[in-house]
């Protein structure tokens, strides 16, 4: 799928809120979020069990993290304004997995709408990078004319994926993301210059490109110098792979 958009263009990672206390749905005053609840007067095993999904929520949610794409979701064009979604499972405090899908209609003529699974297990869309009110996950966007989906215009930059215990997200900027996520969020970013981590407060680099003595670059390797980023040299660079330079490079002798 196409990445072409930058993360300043994107919604923002999604930050998880409106906790669920386990003791509150012991008590009968709130309900889980995700996991399965019992109707009351299933006495003496409601309260316990209501406690005991909320704290499968809150371990699913405490485990990951945030918000996140686990598995499929992936959009396609269908007949006229409508937009095709396959199955997907994603983490919305809780697991939450819808199999199929109807198509989602979509209003025409619109620059960028924006495709959201919720917790409901529905999908809405936006037209701005604005989420809806609901708790959801980012699936991608797409542009419209007036009769239907414009070939080529489905996108994934800035869908939040979660895989091996990790968040990351891909976008098309040259160098460090030109977004700043909630300080509550970590997520590790892939843009055209490289891998970048949001710690809450800053960017940072993940170490992939040149290390300060590595003046060879055998066969097969590549490496990148990001925007805003620079590296020197003293003596001979040996490139048999390839160095891609967003930023500064300076080979002294």
């Amino acid at each position: 799928m196409a990445v072409t958009l930058l993360a300043s263009a994107c919604p923002p990672p999604v930050v998880p809120s409106g906790l669920v206390w386990p003791e509150d749905c012991y008590a009968g005053t709130d309900s889980p979020d995700v996991a399965a609840a019992l109707v009351s007067g299933r006495d003496p095993f409601t309260p316990s069990w209501n406690q005991n999904a909320a704290m499968l929520d809150l371990a699913t949610r405490s485990g990951s993290g945030g918000y996140g794409l686990v598995y499929g979701g992936v959009i396609s064009a269908g007949v006229g304004l409508l937009a095709s979604v396959t199955g997907a499972v994603a983490l919305i405090d809780g697991v939450v997995a819808k199999k199929t899908f109807a198509s989602l209609a979509l209003p025409a003529s619109q620059p960028r709408v924006w495709i959201w699974f919720k917790q409901d297990r529905t999908l809405q869309y936006t037209t701005t990078t604005t989420k809806p009110t609901a708790k959801c996950v980012l699936l991608g966007s797409l542009a419209t004319d007036g009769s239907g989906v414009i070939a080529g215009s489905i996108d994934t930059s800035g869908v939040v994926y979660f895989a091996s215990g990790v968040f990351f997200r891909e976008t098309a900027d040259l160098g460090q993301p030109s977004d700043s996520p909630d300080a509550s969020v970590r997520v590790v970013t892939k843009t055209l210059g490289g891998l970048f981590w949001w710690d809450g407060g800053q960017w940072a680099m993940v170490p992939k490109g040149f290390a300060w003595s590595k003046d060879v670059i055998p066969a097969g390797e590549t490496v990148v110098i990001p925007s805003g980023a620079q590296q020197s040299i003293f003596g001979t660079l040996s490139v048999s792979g390839r160095v891609t330079v967003y930023g500064k490079l300076r080979v002294t002798s």
